[in-house]
Parts: C-alpha cells; sequence; structure tokens
C-alpha cells in the first residue's frame, strides 16, 4: 500500500511540473517572448515572438540561411531594421544574430516541448528607405522570396529558392543572382551591372531591365525578357520554353539565336531573314539559344 501511495505521489509531483512548464509557455508566447520550453498548439493563430530593431549604422550585410519558412522584405516605417517573425503551430523559432555589422538569420533548433519537424513561419525583414547595403544573400531549401513595396540596394544580392518562387519588385545593385530551382523567377525592375537569374524547373520573366551583363537560363520553362537598356552582353537559354525578348527600337546590339525545334520572328525592320542581324550599329552583343521553344524579338 504505501508503495502504490509513492507511486502516485511520485506521477502526481510529475503532472505538476508538467502542467507548471505548460503556464509559463503559455504566459510567455502570449507575452511574445522566447522559452525553451516554448509550446503551440496545432491550428493555433499566427504569433508574433520575435520583433528585433537595430539601427542602420549596426548593419551593412544581411545572410539569411533559412529551411521551410516565407521571407519577406518590405520597407519599415521609421529609420530602423526590423525582423519579424511569424510563427505558427508546432514551428521552431528561427535564431537572429549580428556580428561584424552582418545580420544573420538562421534555423532555429528543436526544444524539449517541439513537435514534429516542421517549419511553417513567416520571417520579415523591413529595411529604412534608400538605404544601400553591401551584400544581402538569401537561400530557402524549401519557402518563397518575396521584395515588395521598397527598391532593395546593395552592391551584390544573392536570392536562392531550392523550392520556392522569387518575387522582386526592383533591385538596384551592381551584382545579382537570383536562382530558383524549382519556381518561378519574377523581377519588375531591376539595375545591374550584371545579372544571373536562373530556374530548372519555372518561368523567369524581368521587366524594365538595365544591364550591362545580363544572363538568363530556364531548363524547363519560358523567359520573358523586357529591357530598356542592356550595355554589353545578353545570354539568354531555354531548353524546354519559349524566348521573348523586347528591346527599344533604337537600341544598338546585333543577335544571334539558335533553335533545335522552334520558330524564329522579329519585328524590328533591320531583320530580314535568318536568326542573325544587327540593329542600329550591333553595340550590345545577344546571344539566345533555345532546344525546344520559338524566340520572338520584339521591338518597343
Amino acid at each position: 500500500m504505501n508503495r502504490n501511495y509513492a507511486l502516485a505521489a511520485v506521477l502526481l509531483a510529475f503532472s505538476l511540473v508538467l502542467i507548471l512548464i505548460f503556464v509559463i509557455s503559455l504566459i510567455g508566447a502570449t507575452r511574445g517572448e522566447d522559452s525553451l520550453f516554448r509550446i503551440r498548439m496545432p491550428f493555433s493563430k499566427n504569433h508574433i515572438f520575435s520583433n528585433d530593431k537595430y539601427s542602420t549604422g549596426e548593419i551593412d550585410s544581411i545572410d539569411v540561411e533559412l529551411l521551410s519558412e516565407a521571407f519577406v522584405i518590405s520597407e519599415s516605417d521609421d529609420n530602423k531594421i526590423h525582423v519579424k517573425i511569424e510563427e505558427k503551430a508546432f514551428s521552431k523559432m528561427p535564431v537572429v544574430s549580428v556580428k561584424s555589422k552582418t545580420l544573420f538569420i538562421t534555423p532555429g533548433k528543436r526544444n524539449i516541448l517541439s513537435f514534429g519537424n516542421h517549419h511553417d513561419a513567416k520571417v520579415c525583414i523591413e529595411l529604412p528607405h534608400d538605404t544601400a547595403f553591401k551584400q544581402i544573400n538569401v537561400e530557402l531549401k524549401s519557402g518563397s522570396i518575396k521584395v515588395s513595396d521598397i527598391e532593395l540596394k546593395a552592391k551584390q544580392v544573392s536570392l536562392k529558392s531550392h523550392s520556392g518562387s522569387i518575387k522582386v519588385e526592383s533591385v538596384n545593385c551592381d551584382d545579382l543572382s537570383a536562382k530558383s530551382l524549382s519556381g518561378k523567377v519574377k523581377i519588375e525592375s531591376l539595375v545591374a551591372k550584371d545579372a544571373d537569374c536562373s530556374s530548372i524547373s519555372g518561368k523567369i520573366k524581368v521587366e524594365n531591365l538595365i544591364a550591362e551583363n545580363f544572363t538568363a537560363d530556364a531548363k524547363s520553362g519560358s523567359i520573358e525578357i523586357t529591357a530598356e537598356k542592356v550595355g554589353e552582353t545578353a545570354k539568354i537559354q531555354a531548353i524546354s520554353g519559349s524566348v521573348k525578348l523586347s528591346l527599344p527600337k533604337d537600341a544598338s546590339f546585333s543577335l544571334e539565336s539558335s533553335s533545335t525545334t522552334g520558330s524564329f520572328n522579329s519585328d524590328f525592320d533591320s531583320f530580314k531573314s535568318g536568326k542573325t542581324f544587327e540593329n542600329n550599329g550591333g553595340k550590345a552583343k545577344i546571344f539566345i539559344k533555345t532546344i525546344s521553344g520559338s524566340v520572338k524579338v520584339s521591338a518597343i
């Protein structure tokens, strides 16, 4: 009998400890505080569990490496850099740190009472208007990248998603790399010295392009480029998909195009026949190659 009482007492004490941990974690979660024993019930609403703020003098580079979180860059309403993390049920809190003026965001570690292996969160960085950075590097294993309501300025910008789309409203940089292994790449306004856009399985669309050197490569998907200016070179390649290139009517370029199976046409006056022609002096060198897809070069 005494043995049964002892066992019951141990079980009761253990239950009280678990209840205490749950209550502390619940209070911390409602206050937006982090905890070693975080618990989020399934099907709960989104909660902001992190809202860090930095001055522009503290940060000159951004380095993000995440798993399946959605990632967004937008404009802040003050002169500060904000990092906001929205978590959903069973997600793991990404880690935010600053070292040598670089803002790092990395995947969170499993805590004791985490369930499952989900990383269902949204990470938002808000940047001050007209602030330029040295480097902005973002790599996601499985998640979308979106830059909206702000012109992203940096010497080097690298955006990569292994399985997810990339959408950028405006970017101004020396060197741009936008790569999606399985997803669409869309940039509405791009000013760069060197720009490289690629997708293994997805469409590439770039509007209002101004670049000295531009490369677009789609393994399985179409490519659509509207360029205001191509300074030196443009290399566009689609293995299985069409290519549409729009250039100013008075642009100075020479073009070479090849296609294994696919038609070619252009409405430039200088185009006569074949797949090679020159317009207005032929300054920029443009190369287009498709394996299975048509090529259309339009004058705007």
